[in-house]
């Protein structure tokens, strides 16, 4: 019995660890400043988006995912449901990366990786995200 008791403890931690602030935790204040601009533009701009911390990420939720955010101490990691072509074409100012195809099937869909280390062109992401 006990071993049930300890699973839904560690169910339970896990569900408590599912929160923007627990993925914000750490990150340098320039990282959460990037997080809330991006969040708070967003918002602006379709406020019925939902924002759905995850385990190991934070997702951007319209009709479905399209965004799924990666909080790491120094940057931002978003992966973006785009066609690398319209991000590239977008982002100028950070690195655009292609994804595999067991990436792309794992995300379901077109997508590529965004490194944001700073907010000097945050709007890039912002109007990338728009898309």
């Amino acid at each position: 019995m006990g071993e049930i008791s300890d699973e839904k403890t560690t169910a339970a931690m896990d569900e408590l660890q599912r929160t923007e602030e627990y993925h914000l935790n750490g990150a340098d204040p320039q990282v959460k400043n990037m997080y809330s601009a991006i969040k708070t533009a967003m918002l602006e701009y379709k406020p019925r988006l939902r924002v759905n911390p995850q385990k190991y990420y934070i997702s951007l939720v319209d009709k479905k995912s399209f965004a799924y955010i990666y909080v790491w101490r120094k940057k931002l990691i978003i992966i973006v449901m785009l066609k690398e072509d319209v991000a590239r074409n977008s982002i100028k100012h950070y690195q655009v990366s292609s994804q595999s195809e067991s990436v792309k099937k794992f995300y379901g869909g077109e997508c590529v990786k965004i490194s944001i280390t700073d907010d000097k062109n945050i709007d890039e992401v912002i109007n990338a995200l728009k898309l």
